[in-house]
C-alpha cells in the first residue's frame, strides 16, 4: 500500500506545476460535490400542497359557466301576455323576435284585452297565432271582467251613436275602452268613414264579442246627397289631392304614398301600397279595386350607366347587390340581357323578380 502511494506520488510529481494545481482544485470540487450531496437533504423540508381549495373553485366556476351557456328547452304552456315574466317567456316556444316585441309592446304601456290582441304583434303572423292561441289565458280583476256596458247601461248614457261625428269622450261612456276610442278617431281623422255598423270591426282592438253588445246603439246617419261615382286613381300620376279622394287616405298617407313612388321610381303593381310606410291593410282593402298603376311611367335605373350612389338609392337594392353589380359589369363588360342578373352569387329568383321592373340595360 505505501509503495502505491509512492508511486502515484512520483506521477504526480512528474506533471506540469499548472497541471498539479488543476488536479488539485478538481478534486476539491469533486469533495465539495460528495460532501454536498450527504448534508443538502438534511436541511430539505417537505412541502405540502393543499389544492383542495382551488379545486373547489374551478369547479363551482365551471358549474357556474355550464348553467349560463344551457339553453333553456322551448315548450308552450299557458301563460297570460300581460303578466308572463322575461324568464318566463324565454323558455315559450316562440320565435325570439316575437316574444322580444311582446314584452316591448308591454313595456311601452300596450295591454292584452283579448286573445286576438296578440295579432298586432309585429312578427304574429297567422302559423304562429294558431299554434298558441289555445294557451293565451288572459287574466281579469273584477273591473277589468266587464269593461263593456250592458245594454241597460248604455239605454242610460242617451241616444245612440253615429260613429262618423261622436267625440272621444262620448265613446267611453258607451263602454269603449281609451284604445279603442283613440283608433276610431285617428281612423277618422285619416280620412276613414263608416258606412256600414259592421265597418268597426276594423279598428284595432273591436272585436266581435264587444260589437255585438254595441251593435244596437250604431247609428250611422246616410248622407243627403247622391252617392259619388267610385273614382279611379293612376298612382304614378297622381299627386296627394288626387291621391286624398279615396277613402281612408288622409295627407299622411298620401305624402307617403308618393314619397314612396319617387324612392320606386313609380309602382308597377296595386299592392307595393302595402309596402309603405304605416300602411294599414284595411285601408288597402277598401282602395286596391280603385287604384290601378301605368308601368309606361316607371323610372327605370341604366345598370350599365349608374354608379353606386344612385343604385343603392332604391328600395329593393342593398349594398351587397349593388357591389356584386359594379364589380360584374367592371370584370365582364357592359350587360347585355337583364337575365344575366339571376346569376350573381347575390341575387336570388324573388329579388330579381321584384328589379327587374326598375332597370335595364339600354
Amino acid at each position: 500500500m505505501l509503495n502505491l502511494w509512492r508511486k502515484i506520488q512520483r506521477q504526480f510529481l512528474t506533471y506540469s506545476r499548472s497541471d498539479r494545481n488543476a488536479v488539485l482544485i478538481l478534486a476539491a470540487i469533486l469533495l465539495l460535490l460528495i460532501f454536498a450531496n450527504r448534508i443538502l437533504p438534511a436541511f430539505r423540508t417537505e412541502r405540502s400542497h393543499d389544492f383542495s381549495k382551488l379545486e373547489g373553485i374551478i369547479e363551482d366556476w365551471e358549474k357556474k359557466q355550464a348553467l349560463e351557456n344551457a339553453k333553456p328547452e322551448l315548450e308552450l304552456f299557458n301563460f297570460d301576455p300581460n303578466v308572463i315574466t322575461r324568464d318566463q317567456i324565454e323558455i315559450l316556444d316562440l320565435p325570439y323576435f316575437v316574444k322580444q316585441n311582446i314584452l316591448s309592446y308591454r313595456e311601452s304601456g300596450g295591454k292584452f284585452t283579448s286573445t286576438c290582441d296578440l295579432r298586432k304583434i309585429y312578427g304574429m303572423n297567422d302559423s304562429i297565432f294558431n299554434a298558441i292561441k289555445d294557451y293565451i289565458q288572459i287574466e281579469r280583476t273584477q273591473a277589468e271582467s266587464s269593461p263593456v256596458k250592458t245594454k241597460v247601461e248604455l239605454e242610460m248614457t242617451g241616444t245612440p251613436f253615429d260613429p262618423n261625428k261622436v267625440s272621444a269622450d262620448s265613446l267611453l261612456k258607451y263602454g269603449f275602452t281609451e284604445f279603442q276610442s283613440s283608433n276610431l278617431i285617428k281612423y277618422r281623422d285619416n280620412g276613414g268613414v263608416f258606412t256600414l255598423p259592421q265597418d268597426l270591426l276594423k279598428i284595432y282592438g273591436i272585436d266581435s264579442v264587444f260589437y255585438v253588445r254595441i251593435e244596437d246603439y250604431i247609428r250611422i246617419e246616410s248622407p243627403n246627397k247622391e252617392v259619388k261615382e267610385i273614382v279611379r286613381i293612376e298612382l304614378n300620376g297622381a299627386d296627394t289631392s288626387d291621391l286624398m279622394k279615396l277613402p281612408g287616405i288622409g295627407p299622411a298617407y298620401a305624402s307617403r304614398i308618393i314619397r314612396y313612388r319617387e324612392l320606386l321610381g313609380g309602382y308597377y303593381t296595386v299592392e307595393q301600397l302595402l309596402e309603405v310606410y304605416g300602411f294599414p291593410q284595411e285601408v288597402y282593402d277598401r282602395v286596391s279595386n280603385q287604384v290601378f298603376t301605368d308601368t309606361v311611367k316607371l323610372n327605370k335605373l341604366r345598370i350599365n350607366f349608374l354608379e353606386y350612389p344612385e343604385l343603392i338609392r332604391h328600395p329593393y337594392l342593398n349594398k351587397e347587390q349593388v357591389t356584386e353589380l359594379l364589380n360584374h359589369r367592371d370584370a365582364s363588360g357592359a350587360y347585355k340581357k337583364l337575365e344575366d342578373i339571376k346569376f350573381l352569387e347575390s341575387f336570388d329568383s324573388e329579388n330579381f323578380k321584384r328589379i327587374r321592373p326598375y332597370i335595364t340595360c339600354r
